[in-house]
């Protein structure tokens, strides 16, 4: 396990696990799942959340079914003087979703979600193009896009 990290066993990950696939089940329905008593899982999910492994339960949401059919990644290089402020604008663009410094000939990626190849043009050339320190950018439409979650698994300690 990764220093610093949470010290989890089975039953915390056999609860992610049912979580990340579906954080709105019952802790009744989640109990009888992975075989453990509703007043375990209950106190388990709490001290997860209080421990910082669970940040919050959230809503997935089919952003096309809300007119946002293009994804794209923009690669941005910055004046590395004006980096934060760079970043602090581009989280400020609406359609903006994800910002990651990055190593590599980038010095951000940018996820974003636009309602067309006009409005992708117009965030890119207007929006983050027209960012004080914004030197260079390169986009790239994503033509198809899949995820997962993770499975989370049990690390055994090596013996020596």
């Amino acid at each position: 396990m990764a220093r610093g990290a949470a010290k989890l066993d089975e039953i915390d990950l056999k609860i992610l696990n049912e979580l990340s696939n579906d954080a709105n089940q019952s802790i009744p329905k989640l109990s009888k799942k992975i075989g453990v008593n509703t007043s375990v899982v209950y106190s388990r999910i709490k001290r997860l959340v209080r421990r910082g492994v669970i940040r919050r339960f959230t809503v997935e949401i089919d952003e096309s079914q809300l007119g946002y059919t293009v994804s794209a990644y923009v690669g941005v290089n910055v004046d590395s003087k004006k980096r934060e402020s760079v970043r602090s604008g581009l989280l400020g663009i609406p359609e903006v979703r994800e910002v990651a410094e990055v190593t590599g000939r980038f010095d951000f990626i940018v996820f974003l979600r636009a309602r067309g190849l006009e409005e992708l043009h117009n965030v890119v050339s207007q929006g983050i193009g027209m960012l004080d320190g914004v030197e260079h950018t390169e986009t790239f439409i994503s033509m198809r896009q899949e995820s997962k979650r993770p499975e989370l698994k049990i690390q055994v300690p090596a013996q020596g």
